[in-house]
């Protein structure tokens, strides 16, 4: 059996779409981490992990599921200026959020690419990556696989 080739590079968990929306003119996008700490990247450079759409590598069941993001990819690329068009309070920043929130009406379309990219993005998560790969292993280590 003939193996096929896979793209084992860098899979955003982070998609470069959506990075673009917080890049500036020379292609830096401008991260705050939690802790408050605020630096500066690459466009491309951040949110990636290594092999994580490829299962099985280096055997004859070798496989990919990269093109079950492709829908929520296209829809990503107009995600943040449909954000942009949405109706919203002109309410100052510093309020609570619950007031500066409003009840939207969306299409069903809209509700579906917005169920597609919620889910794109929690399963690209590096938490549920490091689930799987978690319980991957422990299979494996079980089954005498590894």
């Amino acid at each position: 059996m003939t193996q096929r080739e896979i793209n084992s590079g860098n899979h955003h968990w982070w998609p470069k779409t959506l990075q673009r929306s917080w890049c500036d003119h020379d292609d830096n996008i401008f991260i705050v981490r939690s802790s408050g700490e605020e630096f500066s990247a690459k466009l491309g450079s951040f949110g990636a992990i290594n092999h994580a759409h490829s299962e099985l590598r280096g055997t004859p069941w070798a496989s990919t599921f990269e093109h079950i993001f492709t829908q929520s990819d296209d829809d990503i690329t107009a995600f943040p200026e449909w954000l942009t068009k949405i109706d919203s309070k002109n309410i100052s920043n510093h309020r609570p959020i619950v007031e500066r929130i409003i009840p939207q009406t969306i299409s069903k379309n809209e509700q579906q690419m917005l169920a597609r990219i919620t889910a794109s993005l929690l399963a690209r998560s590096p938490r549920i990556r490091y689930i799987i790969k978690s319980g991957n292993e422990n299979f494996r280590r079980a089954q005498k696989l590894a």
